[in-house]
């Protein structure tokens, strides 16, 4: 796994893998995360919208999540049940796309000249 990361993700040196056995239990009681869940919740990702700081693609993501649901759902899960939120999870990008700026001056003397047209 990680000769995959290092090849896919060159210059990410920090791999680490998660220990399958929790160490902390905020949430025992937490329901499990079903595959289902996770290919719903992969269902859903716009592959259309550009990807965050993590450059990886949504189209990535979600192919991810559809071949690997079980792997996807344990991560899940265990964040629940210890409770904790990456916080690499929390960064996301934020772009202001300028949006062309709508005059309506040149539609407007159209139709001004049409009236005066008729009326004139």
């Amino acid at each position: 796994m990680k000769e995959i990361v290092e090849t896919l993700f060159p210059g990410s040196s920090n791999f680490q893998t998660l220990d399958p056995t929790p160490t902390s239990h905020m949430f025992p009681e937490a329901p499990a995360v079903t595959v289902e869940e996770t290919l719903k919740a992969a269902s859903v990702i716009r592959v259309s919208k550009a990807p965050g700081p993590d450059a990886i693609p949504n189209k990535a993501l979600r192919l991810a999540l559809m071949l690997r649901p079980d792997s996807f759902a344990a991560v899940f899960e265990r964040c629940i049940y210890q409770g904790t939120f990456p916080s690499a999870w929390k960064v996301q990008n934020l772009v202001l796309i300028p949006k062309p700026e709508l005059c309506f001056c040149a539609q407007f003397a159209h139709i001004m000249a049409k009236l005066k047209a008729n009326y004139f």
